[in-house]
């Protein structure tokens, strides 16, 4: 509830962009879209989080 997450889709979009709407506290959202789909404005920090491709193997491993 605290950061949306707009493709993790349970409910429809509308309810994703409501709760967005309804937040109180610095709005942020998470997202696995390449940067080149999210619409970038001058006025919003954007961080950047990635993995090292090792974790992401061995998480992979571990879940088989």
């Amino acid at each position: 509830m605290l950061s949306p997450w707009p493709e993790f889709r349970i409910a429809p979009i509308e309810a994703a962009y409501e709760q967005a709407e309804a937040q109180t506290h610095r709005r942020f959202i998470k997202t696995h879209s390449p940067f080149n789909c999210v619409p970038y404005h001058e006025s919003i920090k954007y961080l950047f989080i990635g993995r090292d491709a090792r974790d992401v193997v061995w998480s992979m491993f571990n879940h088989h």
